[in-house]
Parts: C-alpha cells; sequence; structure tokens
C-alpha cells in the first residue's frame, strides 16, 4: 500500500510540472503630450473602470494599450467693438494627441483616441 502511495504521488508530480517557461507580461507605456489651445483646456484619461482629469494647454502623461484618452477645449468669439476699441477676440481649440513623438490625432473643440 505505502509503494502504491508513493509511485501514485510521484506520476502526478512528474505529470503536474510544466517545463514550458511562463513569460512574464510586459507593459508597454507611451509617452502621450496632448496640446490643446482652446479655453478650459480638459483631458480625461480612462484606464479600465478608472477616468482621471487634468487641466492645461499642454498635458504630458504615461499611458498603456486600451486607455482612452479624450480631449475637450472651448472655441469662442467676443466683440469688443463696444468696448471703448477693444480688439475682438477669437480663439479656436486646435487639439493634437501626440504619442511617443507622432501625432495620431488633430482636432478641434473635441477629439479622443484609444491607445493601440
Amino acid at each position: 500500500m505505502k509503494k502504491l502511495i508513493l509511485v501514485s504521488s510521484l506520476c502526478f508530480g512528474l505529470f503536474s510540472c510544466s517545463t514550458d517557461e511562463v513569460q512574464p507580461t510586459q507593459r508597454t507605456t507611451h509617452s502621450v503630450i496632448i496640446q490643446n489651445t482652446g479655453g478650459s483646456p480638459q483631458v480625461f484619461i480612462s484606464r479600465g473602470c478608472v477616468t482621471t482629469k487634468q487641466v492645461g494647454s499642454n498635458v504630458s502623461i504615461y499611458a498603456e494599450k486600451g486607455d482612452v484618452i479624450t480631449a475637450i477645449g472651448l472655441s469662442y468669439s467676443t466683440d469688443n467693438s463696444n468696448n471703448y476699441g477693444g480688439t475682438n477676440v477669437n480663439v479656436t481649440a486646435n487639439i493634437k494627441i501626440i504619442v511617443d513623438g507622432e501625432v495620431v490625432k488633430e482636432g478641434v473643440n473635441w477629439i479622443a483616441y484609444q491607445i493601440k
């Protein structure tokens, strides 16, 4: 009986072990710059179920594959002709998303991009 248990445990041990090496999963991060020339520039970064918000005309972040970046800016015009000769103001929210030094998306007022 002891021999049967010993042989059974040896067989189980030999056949249950895998000789394949498991490679660790490496996460690749990307350097991302979001440029926004509009008023009230905002950037939302969604990873999984969590969304974070950054505010600024130049936002630099690190992102991973699958992250979604949404950028919002405000375009507007102000007529100052009745304001003691003030000049009119025109602002356009030109937005660029740059990933690893390459422009991947451009737009006006609102754009979104998912990291590949």
